[in-house]
């Protein structure tokens, strides 16, 4: 049963990973580094260094830091496991506390001396009939009894319990000692499953590594930056493209509710240098399974070999002209 749930959490996780590009899209790793060195060669804003708030909403993926939300369920597993932890040592406790209580007992019984029954009245019935009768015989029970149990051994009634298990005290205290272990070093062995979804998956860890950096650069903008950039955009600037909407996208998309009612944007963007493009001023790879898009300036560096696959990228005679100019 636990082998099951975990080949479909990790379906799941797999499932999400491929098509979202928001799921757990908070680490930054190799691929995001370099789509910023990449914007530093080109003269473009830049996310690195990060700001003191974005620090504790994105971390490096190898950074023992930890964030928000993995604090969040370090504290929930903890508090669960702590009542169970206390529940399991006040049994342990129990047990070898009544242990303790019935081993002074049956000590305390064998160090006391025979006690010896005290002189007995002998009873006479007098009369006759059928009470009589029965006085006596009873007389005559307690009579025989008590000459056959002349003296008292109290220490053939005393407790003798067993010693406890202590290796099963020591295994349990393994088993706890692990269970906190597990929960402290949880959120570093998920975050291998970054690792091993961009080592099968590195085109779509180079997407997520482009999404996220243009996500940061949305959740920077500001209303004068905004108003600026709309300026500059009417003036015939390429680089006024955000507009308000993709704003609000970026800045409420860790909500559910925001991502229904405004939905998702997946503007094109350069696979290398995170640039927005316009729409037919961009050069993409031919290969139908291939994602990437590059701008001109970036397709002129890579020597039009597509950075993602490793194809040669054709281009027309008209493009070759556009890519002259």
């Amino acid at each position: 049963m636990c082998v099951f749930f975990v080949i479909l959490r990790s379906i799941h996780y797999k499932t999400n990973y491929l098509s979202r590009d928001d799921y757990d899209n908070c680490y930054i790793g190799q691929e995001f580094y370099a789509v910023d060195k990449r914007r530093e060669s080109m003269q473009l804003p830049r996310v690195l260094p990060l700001t003191r708030r974005e620090q504790n909403c994105y971390i490096p993926l190898t950074s023992l830091y930890l964030l928000r939300q993995e604090r969040l369920r370090v504290a929930r597993n903890a508090f669960f496991l702590f009542l169970s932890t206390i529940q399991i040592a006040a049994i342990v406790s129990v047990d070898y506390c009544l242990y303790w209580l019935l081993t002074i007992v049956g000590q305390a019984s064998r160090k006391q001396t025979e006690i010896h029954l005290p002189s007995m009245f002998k009873i006479h019935v007098i009369g006759n009939g059928t009470i009589a009768d029965m006085y006596r015989r009873i007389v005559a029970v307690i009579e025989a009894s008590a000459r056959l149990a002349d003296y008292l051994r109290p220490a053939k009634c005393a407790p003798d319990p067993p010693a406890p298990d202590y290796v099963r005290y020591c295994q349990i205290g393994f088993l706890l000692v692990s269970a906190w272990a597990f929960i402290v070093l949880e959120p570093y062995g998920l975050r291998v499953r970054q690792l091993i979804m961009a080592g099968y998956y590195p085109e779509r860890a180079r997407e997520r590594a482009t999404w996220l950096y243009n996500d940061i650069l949305l959740k920077r903008e500001t209303f004068v930056k905004l108003v600026l950039k709309q300026m500059a955009a009417d003036l015939g600037d390429p680089t006024g493209k955000p507009t308000w909407l993709d704003v609000i996208r970026a800045k409420t998309n860790h909500y559910w509710l925001s991502r229904m009612v405004l939905g998702s944007h997946h503007p094109v963007r350069c696979i290398l240098c995170g640039s927005d493009l316009a729409r037919d001023d961009y050069v993409r790879c031919f290969r139908p399974q291939c994602s990437g898009m590059y701008c001109y300036e970036c397709f002129l560096e890579i020597q039009h070999v597509c950075w993602m696959c490793g194809d040669p990228i054709l281009t027309g005679d008209s493009s070759d002209e556009s890519l002259e100019r």
